[in-house]
């Protein structure tokens, strides 16, 4: 806080996420699945909630940005149409 209880912003990451504009913008808790260490009794599945932005832009990229370890995880887009290609002549398969 400032003189006169005023607060300032503080910027703590940049980072370009998206390539184009953001269309879409949804804050929310995503559920993780940590194991332990150590011995057998201790590697049991610990369940986590992360806070998590979600960004899907004009570039067609989910991006899920984790607001508390400030990492992002890209999800690209999924393409259109049929992502198999044969050619049986040639004995070829072309993978999208």
């Amino acid at each position: 806080m400032r003189k006169g209880g005023r607060s300032k912003w503080v910027k703590s990451v940049h980072r370009l996420t998206h390539s184009h504009d953001v269309r879409a913008l949804a804050a929310g808790t995503l559920k993780a699945e940590d194991k332990g260490d150590g011995d057998d009794d201790a590697k049991r599945r610990v369940r986590t909630k992360r806070n998590v932005l979600f960004s899907a832009g004009v570039d067609a990229k989910l991006a899920i940005n984790d607001l508390e370890s400030k990492t992002v995880s890209i999800v690209p887009p999924i393409p259109g149409g049929n992502p198999v290609s044969c050619a049986p002549d040639a004995g070829i398969i072309l993978l999208r």
